[in-house]
């Protein structure tokens, strides 16, 4: 009978191998991330990953998986089970190169010991989760002089963590003692309304027992808002902010605007290509309406928001008999970055209605304007503190005459009135 059952559980396990191996996506192994860790398109990322997907029900990485920044750079590299989880030796590099983070996990848990470095690659903290990332162990720290602050267990660190279960980067300093809390551990986080690293808790620990905790406010009124004695457990060594993101398989709307399932994912993971922006329409004027709609969407123009920057320019293009775009000419005060990026958005419009006019053939190039609009130029003092200092845009019309048509439209307005 034992042989029997271990006959069946090796049947299963070689069946539902082989269905993920069938499932894996065939079309690419390489996909790129912005700088949140969404999964974007090439020109506007800060990454990309080499690995094999799995693309059936669920969607996960199996075997090997290396990340690089954009100069080819390594960022990490590890290993994903066959069931998605993370699994054995995982490596961490600064854009330099140096290690950043090396240790292992088990059962997509971080275990045992890890390894932390400056960026110039000098040790920084040892630490020994022993399984548990709750109850971890520091052995060795170094401040960032290379002075030595803790040894075998004792003397005073810094790490960074979770505290219970809030969502945010707490870096803490604390002390210990032949491998056991002692003294106080502060933990410090940025306060969003401040924008500052301000004390949120302190505790006090003797030979590893929690003796006192304070929780601290800063904001609006500094002060204490609680105080306790007892809770097992509640701090974590940081795991690594990305990997959430890229295990969700997170998307950058601008290159995956289907927010309802995963189908244009998978598409692009088969054939490489994302979705194209059709503008098909019974007219001219719909189709180039549907293209204005389309660019003015929140995360395209997001992507020009350089705070002291007052854009200016044009975009110039030609279609094809099939209405696509042909080729595509960007003028104005651009980085090189944001004109690869601009061009890109418009060579993926297609079935651009042709111009139903006798002298189409002059009317072939085609023109859009964009800019920031600086909404003192038209909105009055007194209502300016309501609005944005300035809004970019895509328009038909050049920046003045734009300005001008709102002012009219205005005054309109005012006289129904």
């Amino acid at each position: 009978m034992k042989y029997q059952r271990s006959i069946l559980v090796a049947f299963f396990v070689a069946i539902f191998c082989f269905t993920c191996t069938s499932c894996i996506a065939q079309g690419i192994d390489t996909v790129y991330f912005n700088k949140s860790w969404r999964l974007c398109e090439k020109p506007f990322a800060s990454y990309y990953r080499v690995a094999k997907i799995h693309t059936d029900s669920l969607l996960f990485y199996v075997g090997k998986v290396q990340d690089y920044y954009m100069n080819d750079t390594l960022q990490m590299e590890g290993n994903y089970a066959p069931f998605g989880m993370k699994e054995g030796s995982f490596s961490f590099y600064h854009p330099n190169g140096k290690p950043y983070a090396i240790g292992q996990y088990t059962g997509n848990q971080m275990d045992g010991l890890w390894e932390y470095f400056y960026p110039d690659g000098r040790p920084q903290l040892k630490i020994d989760l022993a399984g548990n990332p709750s109850n971890f162990s520091v052995l060795e720290a170094f401040d960032s002089a290379g002075v030595m602050t803790a040894s075998n267990g004792t003397g005073k660190f810094q790490a960074f963590v979770q505290y219970r279960n809030i969502e945010s980067v707490f870096r803490l300093e604390g002390k210990v003692l032949e491998g056991k809390k002692n003294g106080t551990w502060n933990f410090y986080a940025v306060h969003r309304a401040l924008g500052k690293e301000v004390l949120f808790v302190k505790e006090v620990y003797e030979k590893g027992v929690l003796k006192k905790g304070t929780v601290y406010t800063a904001y609006p009124t500094p002060g204490i808002t609680a105080t306790y004695k007892e809770m097992p457990d509640h701090v974590s060594i940081w795991g690594f902010d990305k990997l959430p993101s890229t295990e969700l398989f997170l998307k950058d709307p601008v290159s995956f605007p289907n927010r309802y399932n995963n189908d244009d994912l998978i598409e692009y993971f088969y054939t490489g290509k994302t979705s194209s922006y059709d503008v098909k329409d019974s007219s001219y004027f719909g189709s180039m309406m549907g293209v204005l709609t389309s660019l003015n969407r929140s995360p395209i123009i997001k992507k020009f928001n350089e705070p002291n920057k007052i854009y200016g320019g044009e975009v110039i293009f030609t279609t094809n008999d099939s209405g696509n775009i042909k080729e595509v000419e960007v003028n104005g005060n651009l980085s090189e970055t944001e004109k690869d990026q601009m061009s890109f958005f418009f060579r993926k419009f297609k079935n651009i209605h042709e111009v139903a006019d006798e002298d189409a053939d002059v009317l072939t190039e085609h023109r859009i304007y964009f800019y920031s609009v600086v909404i003192a130029d038209f909105v009055p003092l007194r209502y300016l503190p309501d609005y944005p200092e300035k809004v970019f845009i895509f328009s038909p019309l050049p920046y003045r005459a734009f300005i001008d048509f709102l002012k009219t439209k205005k005054k309109r307005k005012a006289k129904q009135k």
